[in-house]
C-alpha cells in the first residue's frame, strides 16, 4: 500500500516536473539535451533522462525515440523491461526511418517479444534498414540494445540478432515459419551479403549450410572456406565447428589441422576443445603422441566439471599415462567421475578397491568429497 503510493506521488511529482521544464528544455538544442541525458545516465539519474527524452518523442524526435525503446528495452532502476513499450517507441522511429530502430522491430517480430511471432513483418522491417545499407546511427551513445539469442540448432550454433539486417534475413530464411517459407537459396544469398561485410555470423551461416549438406551435398571446399574466413575474425564457435569437421573426417582426416583448431579454442577455455585435445595427443593422431601434454588438458577438463575428463584423468593414474600410476588418485577421481553421472568405470573403481587397503579407500573418498565441496558440485 505504502509502495502504491509512493509510486503515485512519484508520477504526480514528474508530471508537475515535466510541465514546468519542458519550455526550458524545448528552447535547447538536440545534441545540449542529450549531453544532459547521457550525464544523467552515468549518474544513474535515469528519471531525468526520461523526462527530457520523453519531452522529446513526443514531439516527434526519432532518436529520443529510439532512446527510449533501449530504454525499456534493457530495463533500469525504476524502468523495467518492459517490450510492448520498447516496440511502441521503437516502431515510431522505425516509421521515420531510423534504421536501429526498424532493426529492432525486426528482432521483436522475430523472437516474439512484446508482439507474436511474424517472420512476414520481421523481413518487412528488416529489408527495410537494409535499403539504408543498415546505417545504424548511434552517436556514440553507447546504446547497443538486446542480445537476443533467435535460436539454436545444434550444441554449439546460436545465432544472436545482430545490427545487421542481411544476417537476420539469412537466418529467417534458412528457419522458415511464421508466414515465411523455408528457401535455402535465399539464406544463401542474404548471408553471403552479410558475408561480404565481414559480419561473422554471416559467414558461420554460409559454412553450416553447406556444412550440413542442404544447399550442396557435402561441398566441403566452400564450407572449408566460409569457416575459416570467420575463424580468422576470432569466433570460437566458429573453430569448434571447423575442429569437428576435420576430427571426424566431415573434410578430411586431418588431425593435425584439428589438433591447431582444437589449441586455439582450448586456450579461450572451450571445454569440449580441451576434451578433443587431450585425446589428440592421448592417441597421436596428427601429434606425437603425448601422455602430459593428455593429462594436462584432462586435468583442465576435470576441473571444469566435465564427467569424462574426470573419468579418463581417473584412467591416466590408474594407467600411469602421463603421471605417475596411483591407485588413490584413480579412485578419487573415479569417484568424482561416478557422482557426476558416469558409469562406465565401475569395473575401474571394483578393481581398485581390491588393491587398496580400507584406510587407503576412505582417503580416496575423503579426497574426492574435499574437492566436491570446494568446486561445489
Amino acid at each position: 500500500m505504502i509502495k502504491t503510493k509512493i509510486k503515485i506521488i512519484s508520477v504526480l511529482l514528474f508530471s508537475i516536473i515535466f510541465l514546468y521544464l519542458s519550455p526550458a528544455y524545448a528552447a535547447q538544442s538536440y545534441a545540449v539535451m542529450i549531453k544532459k541525458v547521457n550525464n544523467d545516465f552515468a549518474k544513474h539519474h535515469y528519471e531525468k533522462a526520461f523526462l527530457i527524452l520523453r519531452m522529446l518523442a513526443d514531439k516527434g524526435n526519432m532518436k529520443a525515440q529510439r532512446k527510449l525503446g533501449f530504454m525499456y528495452d534493457n530495463g533500469y532502476d525504476g524502468f523495467p523491461k518492459n517490450f510492448k513499450k520498447a516496440n511502441r517507441w521503437f516502431e515510431l522511429a522505425a516509421e521515420q526511418g531510423d534504421a536501429e530502430s526498424q532493426l529492432n522491430v525486426g528482432n521483436a517480430f522475430f523472437c516474439g517479444f512484446g508482439v507474436p511471432k511474424n517472420f512476414k513483418k520481421a523481413l518487412y522491417w528488416y529489408k527495410l534498414a537494409v535499403k539504408q545499407g543498415n546505417s545504424a546511427d548511434v552517436e556514440g551513445e553507447g546504446n547497443v540494445g538486446s542480445n537476443l539469442y533467435l535460436y539454436e540448432t545444434h550444441k554449439y550454433a546460436s545465432y544472436p540478432t545482430t545490427y545487421d539486417g542481411e544476417t537476420n534475413i539469412g537466418v529467417i530464411y534458412y528457419m522458415g515459419g511464421y508466414g515465411i517459407r523455408k528457401n535455402l537459396k535465399k539464406a544463401i544469398y542474404w548471408s553471403k551479403l552479410a558475408a561480404k561485410q565481414g559480419n561473422e555470423y554471416g559467414e558461420y551461416n554460409i559454412g553450416l549450410l553447406y556444412y550440413n549438406g542442404e544447399v550442396i551435398p557435402k561441398k566441403w571446399a566452400e564450407a572449408n572456406f566460409w569457416y575459416r574466413f570467420a575463424a580468422k575474425q576470432g569466433n570460437q564457435v566458429i573453430k569448434m565447428e571447423l575442429n569437428k569437421a576435420y576430427r571426424y573426417d566431415y573434410i578430411q582426416e586431418d588431425f593435425k589441422k584439428a589438433a591447431y583448431w582444437y589449441k586455439l579454442a582450448a586456450e579461450q577455455g572451450d571445454i569440449d576443445a580441451q576434451t578433443d585435445l587431450g585425446h589428440i595427443y592421448y592417441h597421436g593422431k596428427g601429434v606425437p603422441q603425448n601422455y602430459k601434454l593428455a593429462v594436462y588438458w584432462y586435468k583442465s577438463v576435470a576441473a571444469g566439471g566435465v564427467s569424462t575428463g574426470q573419468a579418463t584423468l581417473g584412467y591416466c593414474y590408474y594407467k600411469g599415462y602421463g603421471v605417475a600410476k596411483n591407485y588413490i588418485k584413480a579412485l578419487k577421481w573415479f569417484i568424482i567421475a561416478k557422482t557426476n553421472g558416469c558409469k562406465c568405470i565401475n569395473k575401474y573403481i571394483n578393481d581398485i578397491k581390491h588393491r587398496l587397503t580400507a584406510s587407503q579407500i576412505a582417503e580416496a573418498k575423503r579426497e574426492a568429497q574435499e574437492w566436491r565441496l570446494k568446486h561445489r558440485e
